[in-house]
Parts: C-alpha cells; structure tokens; sequence
C-alpha cells in the first residue's frame, strides 16, 4: 500500500466514480448511482472510499440496523489495477473500526460461492462461514453467508 493511498468518507461528488468502480469491479449485483445516493446521504452506515493519485480505487459500503449488534458490509471493492496493494485490507479495518465505534460487536457479509478469492480474503481475516443462501445472486449463484466477531 502506498503512502499516497488516502482513505475518506464517500460525498456525492464520489457518485459517477464509485457506480464505474461498481462496472469494474463487479459482473452482477451493482449498486447504482441512486443506491449510492441513498447509502451516502440517508442509510444508517457509511461510504469509505480510498483514492490514490487522484483517482477511486476503492469502496466499502457498511450498514447496521438500530438495535442491532451486528453490522453488514455490503459491498467492498477494488479496482482490479489496484488489487494485490492492501486497499481491501484498508477499507476493511476501516469497516470494523467504525463498527465498534458504534458498540457493534459482529460484522456479516454475503459473497458469491464462486468467488474463491473474495472468500479466502475475508477468512484471512477472520470471518467464518454462517451460512448458504441458494440462487441468491441475480445469476442464481449461490451465496455464502459470513460472519466475524469484533
């Protein structure tokens, strides 16, 4: 990870450059520029994004529920040139941090079944398998449900 890595809360002014990092990043199942919107300016959550040399490599989206003790990361990604550099790492830790913030004690996630790499990421950091959700993605992938406790 480079020192001119800097990681922020997201702004409407990151919406075009985080729904193309979304075209990148992902195959299926994107948020788009009107979800974006609503998860920067109304959800209760946050947007970290991580910009580097001027240019979004990177977001992760995290919400929790009033009452819960648990928080979902909904989507964390990493523009496919910048991968390899600790920019997951990063927005992860930055993830769990405002959850405990919050007296959180768990994060959840669901990732595709087919996404081997995704899955090895979020084990080296220390989430556990909590579940199988069948035909869950818009391609009837299936998804694996994970948990970690913070």
């Amino acid at each position: 990870m480079g020192a001119e890595a800097h990681l922020r809360r997201a702004t409407l002014d990151d919406l075009n450059s985080l729904v193309e990092l979304e075209q990148v990043g992902f195959a299926t199942d994107r948020f788009s520029k009107s979800q974006y919107r609503h998860l920067i300016t109304h959800a209760k959550g946050i947007v970290f994004v991580i910009e580097q040399k001027g240019a979004l490599m990177g977001s992760a989206a995290l919400l929790w529920r009033k009452g819960s003790q648990k928080a979902r990361l909904y989507s964390i990604v990493v523009a496919p040139d910048a991968r390899g550099r600790g920019l997951g790492h990063m927005l992860l830790e930055a993830c769990e941090d405002e959850a405990r913030r919050h007296g959180l004690t768990a994060l959840t996630l669901q990732v595709r079944a087919d996404n081997k790499s995704a899955i090895e990421f979020y084990a080296r950091h220390g989430f556990v398998e909590s579940g199988r959700l069948l035909n869950y993605y818009d391609d009837q992938t299936d998804g694996l449900e994970m948990r970690k406790c913070i």
